[in-house]
């Protein structure tokens, strides 16, 4: 049952300035905080699913305990008038096609501009329109100019591999990594958000509770399709989609979700140089060897950052978002 959120009033403590956006599974208010006199951002449940409940307990209990500088923060989990909300640092900022658009060296059309929102198919469809995706044209990739600063990725990434480390050394996969999952605020820090798929390491399952897989269809690793348990290499796929993404202007695996589904576990991935020859090679090796079909083959972290040439930590902030502003949890990623 969806419930209407419209009157929401806000609780005792939390009094709601403006709705900053609303998902499948939640909607997120920019609030005062009437006890500590500062302003967060409250995400409430948007309908009674039990399913829905358990993954948003879960992203609250995931998240609660673990802080760090590229991770959003949270707060207090509660419950108001039968809704369950929690709350979280706000972060006012861009997600990274936003904030490469603004860095981009190329211009026209295919500039980061370009990048579409097509692929953010969000969990997976039934068999059904699997079948009705499959007929669609696939289109025939082309070569492009490239598609960003490649040294404002590289930065972006730097601050993406840090977050990741640390969920992983605590055992946690974040099992839906994606541009829109990721804020780059006005100072340039990154920040990775939407946790309502993470899961630990020791029952890091790839399927649901009804057999769906779940994730973002456009960023999900073969093994995760193929039903096998999510991994660090897992996340680690999922950003080498994004950067071919955010350098070439398109996803590497082209069509309806579902046929690129199913062609990324059939054929090894394309090289992002195939489709924007003038971009660094360095870094078009590692997006390849990023996306390898089997997660044994995919460079650790460190090895990404050797092959990079960067340290444990970005050398300098990302680029600073300079148009509209945009706050954390607007209702973009899976939840």
């Amino acid at each position: 049952m969806i419930l209407d959120l419209r009157g929401f009033q806000g609780t005792q403590r939390y009094a709601p300035r403006r709705l900053l956006g609303a998902g499948g599974m939640g909607a997120v208010y920019e609030v005062d905080d009437r006890t500590t006199g500062g302003r967060v951002a409250l995400k409430i449940m948007l309908d009674d699913d039990a399913g829905h409940l358990l993954r948003f307990k879960q992203e609250f209990r995931v998240m609660a305990e673990l802080h760090h500088p590229n991770l959003v923060r949270l707060f207090d989990l509660g419950q108001h008038e039968g809704r369950w909300f929690f709350t979280m640092e706000l972060v006012h900022g861009q997600d990274p096609v936003e904030v490469l658009r603004q860095e981009d060296a190329a211009g026209g059309e295919t500039s980061a501009a370009a990048i579409v929102s097509r692929a953010l198919a969000e969990t997976v469809v039934g068999d059904g329109a699997a079948r009705d995706a499959s007929r669609e044209a696939v289109p025939v990739p082309r070569r492009r100019h490239i598609a960003c600063d490649p040294d404002a990725l590289i930065r972006i990434v730097a601050q993406i591999l840090d977050a990741l480390e640390f969920l992983h050394r605590h055992g946690i996969v974040h099992r839906d990594l994606k541009p829109s999952n990721i804020l780059v605020d006005l100072d340039g820090a990154v920040r990775v958000l939407d946790f309502g798929l993470a899961s630990r390491l020791d029952r890091a399952l790839a399927i649901s509770h009804d057999g769906a897989v779940v994730g973002t269809l456009a960023y999900l690793s073969p093994e995760q399709f193929r039903g096998e348990p999510a991994s660090t290499a897992s996340d680690l796929y999922a950003l080498g989609v994004m950067m071919f993404q955010l350098l070439t202007g398109e996803l590497p695996f082209l069509g309806p979700p579902m046929v690129a589904l199913a062609a990324r576990v059939a054929e090894p991935p394309p090289r992002a140089d195939e489709r924007v020859p003038d971009a660094p090679p360095a870094l078009c090796e590692v997006i390849h060897r990023l996306m390898a079909m089997e997660p044994a083959q995919r460079p650790s972290i460190d090895e990404v950052r050797a092959a990079l040439g960067f340290a444990r930590h970005a050398p300098r902030p990302a680029p600073r978002g300079r148009r509209a502003r945009r706050s954390s949890w607007d209702g973009s990623g899976s939840s």
